[in-house]
């Protein structure tokens, strides 16, 4: 899962031309809280998280943790897969637990279910089996915790069968922070609850989640996707119209890191079938296209259009260093417990001048992981 995947609702944008081609673009069971969470609330203090991903090539997470791990507090490995017969595929990378240990970051790994497919979840033998191997693993490898990202689609499931299957996921939650036992956190991910379909939203159970987990990470973005037509990625007024929908459905803001995204997509014309590419990236083209970046002042987001080698026109929306300020006056403003970045890598270097600037640092406290 590279990009969470959304059905976008908007059809038309309201745009306001504004020359920027700076980088910023733009203005149950007994579940136990660990005490980081409590301090962090204590102290009105945002935390910073940050997904990583290994892989091949100028994007990889790597580069970004080894230059700016100082102003990390927790880091989201994408080392784990949860399979359909509750087995965990995946291995960890000693030099990146190494390299975070060196700068006390947090270390929680992301579990998260293959290929979107929720078997395991229909079974109560392969939900404990589940369980069981993600506390192995976080024990044997001394993680501070673990994340499980289970995102599917149901297809044509009606409300009854979405229901069903939500109870199966918090009833695997719950087990799976049994098995963890004490001294080790438990968080979720999870999809806003406002303008997403039910067959990707409806299988999270907010409140019943949150006496649980110890923190859940709002996925806010891709309101606008591939999957559809032009718009922007993660609009600021569904952005707080979804925190504001999961503090009412019983979520302490305390729990909750809101999801920033460091991407955009890029569509021919008003067209679905975009395709996703990293903030620097689109930054770099854009320079290179002499492209007129703009400000959708309805929506908080940068964009520009140009034209293809056959003259067809493309848009391309995506966040910003300056969105990343917004998102983060946002958590401010609600007090929540932080921000996570997904994913490191595809940044540039003014999302972590705009952490600096806006972030007081969280201050870690060394773990005892190996």
């Amino acid at each position: 899962m590279l990009h969470r995947k959304q059905f976008a609702l908007w059809t038309s944008i309201s745009m306001l031309g504004v020359a920027l081609l700076a980088a910023g673009c733009g203005p149950a069971a007994t579940p136990v809280p660990q005490q980081a969470a409590q301090a962090g609330a204590a102290k009105n203090q945002l935390h910073v998280g940050g997904f990583y991903v290994d892989e091949q090539g100028p994007y990889n997470s790597y580069y970004s943790l080894q230059k700016y791990a100082g102003q990390l507090d927790e880091l989201f490995p994408f080392w784990y897969s949860i399979q359909p017969d509750g087995s965990i595929q995946g291995n960890r990378n000693d030099k990146v637990v190494s390299l975070a240990r060196k700068n006390h970051i947090r270390v929680a790994p992301m579990f998260n279910v293959a290929k979107a497919k929720d078997t395991f979840l229909h079974n109560q033998q392969t939900r404990q089996k589940a369980a069981a191997n993600i506390a192995s693993i976080v024990k044997k490898n001394g993680y501070d915790g673990a994340l499980v990202d289970a995102q599917f689609i149901p297809g044509n499931a009606g409300e009854e069968d979405f229901r069903h299957i939500a109870n199966e996921l918090t009833d695997f939650m719950r087990t799976t922070r049994n098995a963890l036992g004490s001294g080790k956190e438990l968080d979720a991910a999870v999809l806003p609850h406002v303008q997403v379909p039910a067959e990707m939203s409806g299988v999270y159970q907010y409140k019943p989640l949150a006496g649980i987990v110890d923190r859940m990470t709002l996925m806010a973005y891709d309101q606008h996707s591939e999957s559809s037509t032009a718009g922007p990625v993660a609009p600021f007024d569904w952005v707080e119209s979804s925190i504001q929908q999961m503090i009412k459905e019983g979520v302490p803001p305390s729990k909750i890191y809101l999801g920033v995204a460091s991407y955009g997509y890029n569509w021919h014309d008003d067209q679905s079938g975009g395709f996703s590419q990293p903030t620097e990236e689109i930054l770099k083209q854009a320079r290179q296209r002499g492209a007129d970046v703009r400000w959708d002042a309805q929506h908080k987001e940068p964009y520009y259009i140009y034209y293809g080698p056959s003259g067809t026109e493309r848009k391309v929306y995506f966040e910003s260093s300056s969105t990343l300020k917004q998102k983060v006056a946002l958590a401010q403003k609600y007090k929540l417990y932080g921000i996570a970045l997904w994913r490191m890598g595809f940044e540039d270097p003014s999302f972590w001048s705009a952490i600096k600037q806006t972030v007081p640092k969280a201050g870690n406290q060394p773990t005892s992981g190996r």
